[in-house]
This record gives C-alpha cells, structure tokens and sequence, in this order.
C-alpha cells in the first residue's frame, strides 16, 4: 500500500541537488487582494502543491496515480491534474504541481484536494485537503 505522507501548498518549493531533500518556501494559507472582484480572475501567483509519499511495506513495489483538484467554496472543480506515481525502484515518491496562476471564483475557503487511486483500483482515495483563504478587499487599493 502506498501511504500520503504530508501535501503542502506554497509558492516555491526547493529540491537540494546533492541531499535530494526538499526546502518550502512561504507556505501559502491566505490570499487579500486589493481588488474589485472579477469573474473567473487569473491571479499573477505562483504556488505549487508538492506531495510525499512511501511505500508502507519497504518490499513490495506499487504504482498508482494522484490527482490534485482545485475547488471553490461553492464546490465547483477546477485544474484537475493527475500524473502517475512509480514506487517500484525507490521506497519514497515526491509530487509537485506547479502553476503561475491562482483561479479566483468567488470569496472564500477554496481546497486543493489530493487523491490517490493504486493500480488496479477504480476509486479515487481523497488523502488531503489543504485550504487556502481567497478575500477581495477594495479598500486596500486606496492604502
């Protein structure tokens, strides 16, 4: 069985080249935008969710693929990514999911959710759910 370790969603996340270790960097929980609200917006802001993963029992290889969702507060699905993940090689597996823009919808507590589905599985497993605050304040754009 393949195990969620930890997801996180940030701005910047850094692989050291000689350790392999991973460095992130501004955690992101909160977005205030200074802004009349406009429908469907592309926010200038890179973000990533980078994910951890481990095979439970060292010995036996898996694969199984990850999707991450986008969703709003009103729950429509946005920015589905999947991609595979291969732990027949190695005992751990990193994932990111890189993206320039952040979609405002509406204000809110929107959720990037991570699932998972082992080959040979049909349904999705949902491992993480990580929030992120979306707010308009027009009054800061006179400040």
């Amino acid at each position: 069985m393949i195990d969620h370790v930890w997801s996180v969603l940030c701005s910047r996340a850094v692989i050291d080249k000689e350790s392999n270790n991973v460095s992130i960097q501004n955690v992101l929980e909160r977005v205030t935008v200074g802004a009349e609200p406009e429908p469907n917006l592309a926010l200038p802001i890179e973000h990533e969710v980078i994910s951890f993963w481990t095979r439970r029992e060292t010995d036996v290889r898996e694969r199984a693929k990850v999707r991450i969702k986008y969703v709003t507060p009103s729950g429509h699905e946005f920015a589905v990514h999947e991609q595979d993940i291969d732990l027949t090689q190695h005992a751990n597996y990193r994932t990111r999911v890189r993206s320039l823009t952040l979609r405002y919808v509406e204000t809110g507590r929107h959720f990037f959710e991570v699932e998972i589905q082992p080959e040979g599985v049909e349904e999705w497993q949902r491992v993480a759910s990580i929030p992120i605050d979306m707010r308009f304040e027009p009054a800061l754009m006179s400040k």
